[in-house]
């Protein structure tokens, strides 16, 4: 699931000046966007540096390489141009998930989450972190915490199917089989064609003794594309 959370994570865009910060936002800064647009990410490179050179405190320009770096795979580059521009605005809420997204993708997940929660801090209605914070925490084996913040985002997305799915692993997790029911169901509403979804359904109910309703869920999971061993499906006829 890892490679899964990654996506998700890197979903927080480049976006515009006004969106982000009250940096200044000057011809050069301009240009180096319409460059990635483009995808000429070297030209955009030399557009913020040549920002960066009017005013060495544009945290928007530095956050601009910073997410350059970060489209080319070098993750470390972009932790330090976005860590530079958060110096420049200590507010700059998507300089901190952007970073967090960084961290995520070479395992510094205590740095990501103190960024995702710095983020909270400044934008709390900014849901998308939520469910960020919640798979690194269900990474981490923190059951307890990814529900806590699954439930947060559910609060402003209550028709995301993927968050009631995630927060149904993390509860069968601990054992709480009868929610983790409860919230696939939930999910199965809203795409009733996921197969990992009623896989694990059945896997709940066959450790309630649920052994028919078992055996319908691990047979939908089936018909969706996905084989199931004998050692799964044992009990059924």
């Amino acid at each position: 699931m890892k490679n899964i959370y990654g996506i998700i994570l890197l979903l927080v865009l480049f976006t515009s000046c006004n969106k982000k910060t009250e940096q200044p936002c000057d011809d050069s800064f301009i240009k180096g966007n319409n460059y990635i647009l483009n995808s000429d990410f070297v030209n955009a490179k030399k557009e913020f540096e040549n920002s960066i050179k009017v005013d060495p405190n544009n945290a928007n320009a530095f956050y601009g390489i910073a997410y350059v770096y970060s489209i080319e795979g070098n993750s470390n580059e972009a932790i330090n141009y976005f860590t530079k521009s958060i110096k420049l605005d200590n507010d700059f809420a998507l300089a901190y998930a952007n970073r967090a997204g960084e961290y995520f993708k070479i395992g510094e997940l205590d740095n990501s989450i103190n960024d995702l929660e710095k983020v909270i801090e400044l934008k709390p209605n900014f849901s998308t972190i939520y469910f960020m914070l919640a798979n690194i925490y269900a990474q981490k084996g923190d059951n307890e915490k990814a529900i806590a913040n699954f439930d947060m985002f559910i609060k402003f997305e209550k028709r995301n199917a993927v968050a009631y799915f995630s927060k149904s692993i993390a509860l069968g997790n601990l054992g709480r089989y009868e929610e983790a029911i409860e919230n696939i169901n939930l999910s199965l509403k809203l795409n009733d064609k996921n197969a990992l979804a009623y896989f694990h359904k059945g896997n709940y109910e066959a450790k309630l003794n649920k052994l028919q309703e078992s055996c319908e869920s691990y047979k939908k999971a089936e018909i969706y594309g996905l084989q199931i061993s004998d050692d799964f499906k044992g009990h059924c006829k």
